[in-house]
C-alpha cells in the first residue's frame, strides 16, 4: 500500500468515523485501545506508511472495524509529537527502520 492508497484508505475511515472526527483528520487506534485523531497530511509520512504496512500484515485489512495500529499509546505519541516539532528525517528514518526491522525478525521466527 502506498501513497495514494494511504490516503484513500485514510479517507475511506474518515467518512465512517465523521462524526467523530475533526474535518481534516483521520481516527485511528493503536493496540492498548487508546483512539488518536491524526491530521490526514500526517499520513502520507514514512513513519505512518509503515504503520499502516504493519498494520495490513498483523490485523490484514479492516472491513467494517476501526484502522488499529500496531503500537502503544506511548509510542504513538512519540511519532506525533516528532513530526510536530518538525525533527529531522533521519531521526523519523530509524524509526522506520527500527519498525521495519522488528517486522522481518518477527517473520524469522
Amino acid at each position: 500500500m502506498y501513497g495514494r492508497g494511504i490516503i484513500e484508505m485514510a479517507m475511506k475511515w474518515r467518512k465512517v468515523s465523521s462524526s467523530i472526527a475533526d474535518k481534516g483528520h483521520c481516527v485511528v487506534y493503536v493496540e492498548d485501545g487508546m483512539r488518536f485523531m491524526v491530521p490526514l497530511a500526517y499520513l502520507n509520512r514514512p513513519i505512518f506508511r509503515e504503520l499502516f504496512r504493519v498494520s495490513e500484515d498483523k490485523f490484514g485489512f479492516p472491513r467494517d472495524g476501526p484502522l488499529t495500529l500496531p503500537c502503544d499509546a506511548s509510542f504513538m505519541e512519540y511519532i506525533v509529537s516528532i513530526i510536530q516539532r518538525r525533527a529531522p528525517n533521519e531521526v523519523e528514518k530509524a524509526l522506520v527502520v527500527s519498525i521495519a526491522s522488528a517486522r522481518y525478525s518477527s517473520c524469522l521466527l
